[in-house]
């Protein structure tokens, strides 16, 4: 970690603005944990925090409410914690961040408003994030992070996409734009990095990963790609979803960064570059209904896996249609959130010959 902050400037953390809410870990064992609102710190620069990814599973976490705003701001008792929570406060001590930002303890999960305001803003919370801790092996909340080893059993090159946090859709993002990650896995611990190609593991130097590695060095791409963004959408559309009509709110942000980076023009899962080519993406029906949660012509109104077959033969096509307008969504520059009642009624107008099918 420390090599990572002295030497790589493509891990570098930027803080346009902190989370509106964190959790005050303290440094020693026996310190309070509270809830805190950042607006009311100092010195923002200079405060680190890290982040959990974890997979909520079917036990529902101790989660922040309208109700429990209050009580939490006080304090918030250890032991009512789950335990993968409090391993996570944990590796925050030891590494001697005093701040940590868990989704359920930082989200007023009970508030619509609240939640559609924090998912806009996910892009600045993963990346301006210290480092990212992650539950790789814990099914649950209540799993942790720490497992007791099998000495006579050990996997040198434990394959990442199968671990039940690899399949969860909200945490591919987290992945990707957190320039730091710590997986803790039953076998052992990994680390991966934005400058890095591969992650390393305790055993053999390096675990050959390089698809989440490329996504990293494609979003902080200022040449960005319109290739880069399709490749991203068919490993993300592998993933599941707890909530269906999450499917473009859980990818956005990464759209987000990508907008800031690049200045291109984003429409309910597509880019207004290149536009009609990513028209014709494509799925094999696999008996799942469409979600009202995005335009018929968006990928995000399908929850089946997304591909693009003609997509490397674009420009073999000759175009005889021109998109005239679209009255979608498109993502703010400011912190105002992207609301899933606005992407549903997007319209897009092509103006072209016809033909006879």
């Amino acid at each position: 970690i420390n090599h990572c902050v002295s030497s790589h400037h493509e891990c570098a953390v930027i803080h346009s603005t902190l989370p509106t809410r964190l959790l005050d870990v303290g440094i020693s064992i026996d310190s309070d944990i509270k809830l805190v609102e950042t607006h009311i710190l100092q010195n923002h620069s200079l405060i680190k925090y890290c982040t959990l990814s974890h997979c909520w599973g079917k036990i529902q976490p101790l989660r922040l409410t309208q109700n429990s705003r209050t009580q939490f701001l006080t304090k918030i008792p250890f032991d009512s914690l789950p335990r993968t929570f409090q391993d996570s406060i944990s590796v925050c001590r030891w590494l001697r961040v005093r701040y940590l930002w868990i989704d359920s303890l930082c989200i007023i999960q009970d508030s619509n408003e609240d939640w559609l305001q924090e998912a806009s803003l996910m892009s600045h919370v993963y990346r301006g994030s210290y480092l990212n801790i992650a539950a790789l092996d814990a099914a649950d909340c209540t799993n942790g992070l720490f497992f007791r080893r099998d000495p006579f059993f050990f996997k040198a090159l434990p394959p990442l996409n199968n671990r039940p946090l690899s399949h969860r859709g909200w945490v591919f993002q987290e992945r990707v734009l957190c320039p730091r990650v710590l997986y803790f896995g039953q076998q052992q611990i990994l680390w991966q990095c934005s400058a890095m190609d591969d992650i390393i593991t305790e055993v053999e130097p390096k675990y050959s990963h390089k698809m989440v590695a490329d996504f990293k060095k494609s979003i902080l791409d200022k040449q960005w790609s319109v290739t880069a963004w399709i490749k991203i959408v068919e490993r993300y559309t592998t993933l599941s979803l707890t909530v269906p009509g999450d499917r473009l709110l859980a990818i956005e942000g990464i759209a987000r960064h990508i907008q800031q980076q690049s200045g291109e023009e984003y429409h309910a899962g597509l880019w207004r570059k290149e536009m009609l080519p990513q028209l014709l993406w494509s799925t094999k029906w696999t008996g799942e209904s469409r979600e009202n949660c995005a335009p018929s012509w968006s990928w995000g109104a399908t929850q089946a896996q997304i591909h693009w077959p003609l997509w490397m033969d674009r420009h073999d096509c000759i175009e005889l249609s021109a998109i005239i307008g679209i009255q979608s969504q498109t993502l703010p520059s400011t912190t105002e959130s992207t609301t899933a009642a606005a992407l549903t009624h997007g319209v897009l107008a092509i103006r072209g010959p016809l033909f006879k099918v």
